[in-house]
């Protein structure tokens, strides 16, 4: 009779040294974290989550990035929790990967929001929102030359509120230029000789890139042209 009583006093003790939040605690103390088990997701207040989004657009696809964390440690989604990306009437469900998750849409402009949909009980949905300008595509001549001013357009659409709309100009024989624009015209011109540098003399292939961006959503284009001698 003592040693059964002696094995159910251990039982409930054996089950706190496997569970997440003990094994976090060894984890502070210095110990080996390597085979800490993972939380549940079941487990964990919306409170307590953190959610990042990153989204960057091209004429040729949409691309989002983004974490959704515990402190101190990435958990696993289960029992009805759901990580959907909703861009426009699109809705993609999507996996977390180590805290992770990634999600590819067609060329998009608008908001797009990344959500842990759950069920009640749980502290309700938790979601982020980024609101991407539209795609838009860079044009340049063929070819330019240092002593001409060369003008590089864009389509501006209408698009509110105003994003920060920088441009670029790199080259193995130019002057990098890296400019952010006070008022988006769609237009921009070097002026003759702006892209001169001593010692280097065309011909080179030069990239313009033109990016708008919004928060953590970016829309962004690139075109080259040739500058020749």
């Amino acid at each position: 009779m003592r040693a059964s009583a002696k094995l159910a006093r251990r039982i409930p003790l054996l089950a706190r040294l496997r569970s997440p939040a003990f094994a976090g605690l060894l984890c502070l103390a210095g110990s080996a974290c390597s085979d800490t088990i993972s939380p549940l997701s079941s487990e964990v207040s919306t409170r307590d989550l953190r959610m990042t989004m990153i989204v960057e657009g091209t004429p040729l696809r949409t691309r989002v990035f983004g974490t959704l964390t515990f402190p101190a440690s990435t958990f696993q989604l289960v029992g009805g929790d759901r990580l959907e990306l909703v861009v426009g009437d699109k809705v993609k469900v999507t996996t977390l990967s180590e805290g992770a998750f990634a999600g590819e849409f067609p060329p998009y402009g608008g908001p797009l929001v990344a959500r842990l949909a759950r069920p009640a009980g749980r502290g309700g949905d938790l979601e982020v929102i980024a609101d991407l300008p539209a795609p838009f595509r860079v044009r340049a001549p063929k070819a330019a030359r240092l002593v001409s001013a060369v003008t590089f357009t864009w389509d501006t659409g209408v698009t509110k509120p105003t994003p920060t709309t920088k441009i670029s100009v790199t080259g193995t024989c130019v002057a990098t230029i890296t400019r952010e624009l006070t008022t988006d015209t769609g237009r921009y011109s070097l002026n003759p000789g702006e892209l001169e540098v001593p010692g280097r003399t065309p011909p080179c292939t030069v990239t313009v890139a033109v990016s708008k961006q919004r928060g953590t959503a970016k829309q962004s284009d690139t075109t080259t042209f040739e500058l020749v001698p």
